[in-house]
């Protein structure tokens, strides 16, 4: 169980470091919002910034986060809640929170797909959408099945598909992100 463990972490740690590989570094290559508040600052004039539009624009970029590291959490802990048994209520809560926050990701990516349509990622576009609506109904399967305790020995299978899962939608989402 140790080595299985130990090899399903390094397998998901893989994903993560080569997520941004042949990137180029985000601080070489600043918004167009931070190269106009720059111009303007070094001009001597006053930055204004439109904090509310800024937080409202890509509000899927923004929220998918959440299901994404709850997700990951609560699959691991459910891994580690075989041994220690005192992280199940808090297995539970992640999964249920990550579960809230996919259903919040996927309206939200829903939205904000649109500006993609028709062009050349579409096809990207597409696999992305079906890996998180998959791993949305994974995560609120996850954690209702969590909260029965007779089903819970059965969790590691849903938990193995939750890390496989959200991380090619990940890998997907980010291809979009960078486009």
């Amino acid at each position: 169980m140790r080595k299985a463990l130990f090899l399903l972490m390094a397998f998901s740690l893989t994903g993560f470091l080569a997520a941004h590989e042949g990137h180029q570094d985000e601080a070489a290559v600043p918004a167009q919002a931070a190269d106009l508040a720059l111009d303007a600052h070094q001009a001597g004039q006053a930055v204004a910034l439109d904090f509310k539009a800024m937080a409202l624009s890509h509000l899927h970029n923004k929220i998918v986060h959440f299901p994404v590291a709850l997700g990951l959490a609560g699959a691991l802990f459910i891994f580690l809640s075989y041994g220690f048994k005192s992280l199940v209520p808090g297995m539970r809560l992640m999964l249920t929170l990550g579960a809230l926050a996919a259903v919040a990701a996927v309206w939200t990516g829903g939205l904000q797909a649109r500006e993609f349509l028709g062009g050349p990622y579409k096809a990207i576009l597409e696999t992305h959408a079906l890996l998180g609506k998959i791993s949305m109904f994974l995560l609120v399967f996850t954690a209702a099945v969590s909260w029965f305790e007779g089903l819970r020995k059965w969790l590691w299978i849903p938990a193995l598909a939750l890390m496989v899962v959200i991380s090619a939608a990940g890998f997907y989402g980010g291809i979009l992100a960078t486009s």
